[in-house]
């Protein structure tokens, strides 16, 4: 992500308008130089790392502009998926929750 007053723009249209606590990795979708997307992983709360038995983060927001292919959340996550393991090979796993009124 190239800074986070770019991201902060996204973050605002995801349905929840807020970053979530404490934020570990950001990641940007870029489309023809264009930020068209964001992934924002956290911590999550204390009981995820003591049910799965493990270092858990969590997948916390995803905004992707609707312009976007289909099928971009899913390639987009996995890209960033990972990276992360990649990079944080202490990660155990990683947790995502969704609304389903949403």
């Amino acid at each position: 992500m190239s800074n986070k007053h770019e991201a902060d723009g996204m973050i605002q249209k995801h349905y929840l308008h807020k970053w979530p606590g404490v934020v570990v990795k950001v990641f940007g979708l870029y489309h023809s130089g264009q930020c068209v997307g964001v992934c924002v992983y956290s911590l999550p709360a204390i009981k995820m790392s003591k049910r799965y038995g493990g270092k858990v983060w969590e997948l916390a927001r995803l905004w992707i502009d609707d312009l976007m292919p289909k099928n971009s959340e899913t390639w987009f996550i996995s890209k960033t998926i990972h990276i992360l393991r990649r990079e944080n090979p202490e990660v155990e796993g990683i947790v995502s929750f969704a609304d389903p009124s949403r």
